[in-house]
């Protein structure tokens, strides 16, 4: 299995699509080909990991970030999403709630569809 995850993250490292959820994908930090400095150390670290930064066009002030990992201890594919929506002054805290829930879904969907798989449970 973890060499299925080996491949699968190679695919995403080769073909990144250019936009996800309706987002633009704007910066690739693969951190593989360009280890990371600690900030504290000052060490190199190296790690199998890849960071999307999506943006969305004027119209939609959404942001994302994507983080792609093997991990570990088991062999599984984590991901990681954070997402951020700018609020007019008339939102109200459940509409950016739900909004926010909206484009996790997308990113979600794009994101399995993106490995081969159907939502819903466990995959490599």
């Amino acid at each position: 299995r973890r060499a299925e995850i080996d491949a699968l993250l190679g695919r995403w490292r080769a073909h990144t699509p250019a936009r996800l959820a309706g987002l633009e994908v704007v910066d690739v930090e693969d951190r593989l080909a360009r280890p990371w400095r600690n900030p504290v150390t000052g060490c190199a670290l190296r790690d199998d990991f890849l960071l999307l930064t999506l943006r969305g066009d004027g119209a939609r002030a959404d942001a994302a970030r994507v983080a792609l990992r093997a991990s570990g201890t088991e062999p599984k594919l984590k991901v990681y999403l954070h997402a951020r929506r700018a609020a007019g002054a008339s939102a109200t805290l459940e509409s950016v709630r739900e909004g926010l829930r909206a484009l996790a879904e997308a990113l979600t969907a794009e994101l399995l569809a993106g490995c081969n798989v159907a939502s819903g449970g466990e995959h490599p």
